[in-house]
């Protein structure tokens, strides 16, 4: 009896010790998916934020391209087509090549940007799958645990009831031969 109560104490610290492992581990996979989660959150506004951009550059290339056009217009009209003329077209390419040239590069980060959230959402997705792994595991764990310590106090019930048997039938029959 003694010898079994000293093995389930040692089984149950081990079970508690067990148990707080999992504990632990699960805690640092929820601090883990938070902080995948805030960077995705981050990639994601900055990418909206460079989508902000490229469209306001392109709405700033297109208006600059409105306003050149209309001067050249009205240039063309008072000077005709003479020798300014072809230096105000020269000009228009060199602002539009610039404002081209910007609208490709912010594009680019664009996309850049979308492959960081790409890659943002695919770690999240492994993540997930591993703290739900990671859980299924642990619950399978804690069942195996609370059946194993189950069995353990059900083991001690019976040698202590066992125990109780032996003195209480050793006790009684001295008891009752008295009385007879």
């Amino acid at each position: 009896g003694a010898a079994a109560a000293v093995g389930a104490g040692t089984a149950s610290i081990e079970t508690q010790r067990m148990v707080l492992q999992q504990i632990e581990a699960i805690r640092a996979l929820k601090l883990r998916a938070t902080e995948a989660e805030r960077k995705a959150t981050e990639v994601a506004m900055e990418i909206e934020s460079a989508r902000e951009a490229a469209k306001n550059a392109e709405a700033e290339r297109d208006a600059l391209q409105r306003r050149l056009e209309a001067h050249i217009a009205t240039a063309g009209g008072e000077n005709g087509y003479g020798p300014g003329h072809e230096g105000e077209e020269s000009a228009v390419a060199q602002v539009t090549a610039v404002a081209q040239a910007t609208i490709a590069r912010l594009q680019e980060l664009v996309s850049e940007k979308n492959a960081t959230l790409t890659r943002a959402q695919a770690a999240m997705s492994d993540l997930r799958a591993d703290a739900l792994k990671k859980q299924d595991e642990d619950r399978k764990t804690i069942e195996q645990l609370n059946d194993l310590l189950f069995k353990q106090n059900q083991a001690e019930i019976k040698s202590m009831k066992e125990a109780l048997e032996l003195t209480g039938t050793g006790g009684g029959g001295g008891g009752g031969g008295g009385e007879g």
